[in-house]
């Protein structure tokens, strides 16, 4: 293997995290010491999780090297791919939200009985994580007295590019989505509501942080020595040493890829979704992710 093929998405965090090791390649220590270039894929994360589900196909070894994964895709993908200690987004306060055109005052009953009539919900892809969350919040409050009976086998989740959601909203031609990314910082400038921030239901059902993203490596290159975990797991930790140390060396290459070119938008962005937990997992960490694996196993979502 001449190079390595790391596939991620294109905003902020991603970006912050990676920048330095793309600009020098991967060390490998050991027998096969030296350093491969990084050849780099950016594409939105549920694209990277449609690739990546080809390896669920027979003989199939799926796509990229290494790439970023949402966690309901990883949950899925375990056979194929081994998670990362490090490297992904997982936190507090950094939930996708569910959002709607009509304001309803706060009284999230009400949205909730429009979203039951409407009948559809934008969902930023079938496999990530906001799908998840929003087929297992619905879920929880079906049964509730506040839900207004609401019935989410009735529902349509129609998978929409995140950047197109808030358009379609603002348009007339969706009422209800849910949003990740930058596009939790805009929503409200761009005249839209919160009916339900995911992540904090997350944290007051479950008492963990919220499993988002996650960057996985491909089994078949750990099984031949192509690759193994720690070494990747090590260059991912100084390259995001270094740009804490150095964050204006990453700003243009940052920029060049952002969907916002606002530095407010992209310093709360990677504020919000870099932290202690992309250094390390820990075992707070790990047990977030063993709780959304479980959850996702018996969420039975086609």
């Amino acid at each position: 293997m001449q190079t390595i093929d790391l596939a991620i998405s294109p905003c902020p965090n991603d970006t912050f995290i990676f920048g330095h090791l793309i600009r020098r390649g991967l060390e490998r220590v050991g027998a096969d010491a030296g350093t491969l270039p990084i050849e780099t894929v950016f594409a939105d994360v549920e694209e990277l999780n449609r690739r990546a589900m080809l390896a669920l196909a027979p003989d199939s070894q799926g796509q990229h090297a290494i790439t970023k994964l949402s966690f309901f895709a990883m949950s899925r993908l375990r056979e194929h791919y081994t998670m990362l200690n490090c490297g992904g987004a997982l936190g507090r306060g950094c939930g996708p939200l569910q959002i709607t055109r009509e304001d309803f005052g706060g009284d999230r009953a009400a949205a909730l009985a429009a979203l039951g009539r409407a009948g559809r919900v934008l969902i930023p892809g079938r496999y990530t994580t906001a799908n998840l969350l929003t087929h297992l919040f619905l879920a929880d409050v079906a049964g509730a007295a506040t839900s207004n009976k609401l019935d989410r086998q009735t529902l349509e989740f129609a998978p929409t590019r995140y950047e197109q959601i808030l358009p379609a909203l603002q348009g007339g031609t969706a009422e209800f989505g849910v949003i990740i990314h930058e596009e939790r910082f805009t929503f409200e400038a761009a005249g839209l509501h919160p009916v339900q921030d995911l992540g904090a239901w997350w944290e007051e059902t479950t008492g963990v942080p919220i499993p988002l993203g996650c960057i996985a490596l491909r089994n078949d290159l750990i099984a031949d020595k192509t690759l193994q975990p720690a070494d990747v797991e090590a260059a991912i930790r100084d390259s995001l040493a270094e740009a804490y140390a150095r964050p204006d060396n990453l700003r243009d290459f940052i920029k060049q890829h952002s969907q916002s070119l606002a530095d407010e938008v992209i310093d709360a962005h990677i504020q919000l979704y870099v932290n202690e937990f992309s250094k390390e997992l820990g075992r707070e960490g790990e047990a977030a992710v063993a709780e959304l694996f479980r959850r996702a196993d018996q969420a039975g979502i086609a």
